[in-house]
């Protein structure tokens, strides 16, 4: 997407909820985010919900405006606002994330 055509994109009813994922051939190893255990908290899943979520491998995330400069050097999510500026981002350096960190996330991306 060029610069002109990101200007044209009006406001998201909804915030997105970026997973970068490190360009891995496993495809296990890629979708290991569905496995963590944060992600099975009740708070977290129905909220989850309410944002547009979205998967994308690192490379083609370094070309995009509004993630580029959040991305850390693991699997990382990245939460933005419906106007698509930058919220929250939380690395996962370990499977450990907890659901906590997640919600607030969530919960500071929508300004609850």
């Amino acid at each position: 997407m060029t610069e002109s055509q990101a200007e044209t994109i009006s406001r998201s009813d909804k915030p997105v909820l970026v997973y970068v994922y490190n360009d891995v051939a496993d495809e296990e190893a890629r979708y290991s985010i569905e496995e963590a255990s944060a992600f099975f908290d009740d708070k977290v899943a129905v909220g989850a919900r309410l944002f547009d979520c979205v998967r994308i491998d690192r490379e083609s995330a370094k070309t995009d405006g509004a993630l580029k400069g959040h991305l850390g050097s693991e699997n990382t999510l990245i939460f933005l606002r419906p106007d698509y500026t930058f919220s929250k981002a939380i690395e996962f350096r370990s499977t450990k994330v907890k659901s906590r960190s997640i919600f607030s996330a969530m919960c500071k991306t929508m300004k609850l």
